[in-house]
């Protein structure tokens, strides 16, 4: 569980201390450049320290690699403090309930898989495009998008229909090659269910790119996937993408889709 980290750092005497991560990316371990034990750590779920041991060496950042503020025993996210004590944010997420009705709660309350090391992580899906938030909540980049193929507008209709509208999740640790770069861009990662009021039955529902417009009931950003790809890998932890459409429903047809390709000079199949 635990391994090496490729990260150090310097003290004010110049002592290089090498610090051991967990898959969460805790720090566990702390020593010098001659391997020597400065520290350890021990975590429960939530992240409440039970068990430290010191030989002359310390870190502030310990759950999930976040730095710990000792006065008050609060981990700092950039956006929100967390208390580990109680298994929640001290305030609430900045994007509302785009993640969910508990906008206080810690990734999902699966905290053995996921970190949320930002505080938030957020796409929406909309039918047409899918809209990426920043650390701060706010839009940095919209992608036309497609799910289903055209004029099957189901939910129900298995490998036809789009994504059924809820709050879906992924970890982009789980991203992996595809045999089909042509129809899905060479990566994709599968989507799981956080909050679903109705998923008929569907499975195996991906997030991918691609140069054909439509899927399966997966979310296709398509030629646009070569963007985000970067972006999601360089995030931790678990990233919700939500699907909601507006009462019309999921589009009969991708044109709008096919305008904004042709705006951008985009060749679409």
């Amino acid at each position: 569980m635990v391994g090496p980290s490729d990260d150090f750092s310097v003290s004010t005497d110049d002592t290089y201390r090498h610090y051991f991560h967990d898959m969460l990316g805790s720090t566990r371990r702390l020593r010098n450049e001659n391997k020597q034990a400065l520290s350890y750590y021990e975590y429960i779920p939530y992240g409440q320290q039970y068990s430290k041991w010191s030989f002359g060496g310390d870190t502030p950042y310990r759950f999930t690699g976040a730095p710990l503020d000792d006065d008050y025993e609060l981990y700092y996210f950039a956006y929100r403090y967390y208390n580990p004590g109680i298994a929640r944010w001290m305030t609430s997420d900045p994007i509302g309930q785009g993640a969910g009705v508990n906008t206080y709660a810690y990734v999902g309350g699966n905290p053995v898989n996921f970190t949320d090391f930002l505080g938030l992580h957020q796409l929406v899906f909309n039918g047409y495009v899918v809209t990426c938030y920043d650390d701060n909540g706010t839009i940095i980049s919209m992608w036309p998008a497609t799910s289903g193929q055209e004029r099957h507008t189901g939910f129900g209709e298995t490998d036809m229909g789009p994504i059924p509208p809820g709050i879906w999740f992924f970890n982009p640790n789980k991203i992996h090659p595809c045999n089909k770069p042509g129809d899905w861009g060479g990566w994709r990662v599968e989507l799981g269910k956080r909050k679903v009021p109705k998923d008929y039955g569907r499975r195996e529902l991906f997030l991918h790119g691609g140069l054909i417009l439509g899927s399966q009931g997966c979310v296709d950003i398509g030629i646009m996937g070569k963007v985000l790809l970067p972006m999601l890998k360089e995030t931790k932890g678990e990233i919700l993408l939500h699907a909601c459409y507006d009462k019309g429903g999921p589009p009969a047809d991708f044109n709008a889709q096919r305008l904004w390709y042709n705006l951008l000079r985009i060749p679409i199949k």
